[in-house]
């Protein structure tokens, strides 16, 4: 499933910026 894939990998890069800016 590499759509599941996909959207894990951009939750994660979603999160990553979020705690960055936060």
């Amino acid at each position: 499933m590499q759509t599941i894939a996909l959207i894990c990998c951009l939750v994660a890069s979603v999160n990553k910026v979020m705690f960055l800016l936060s």
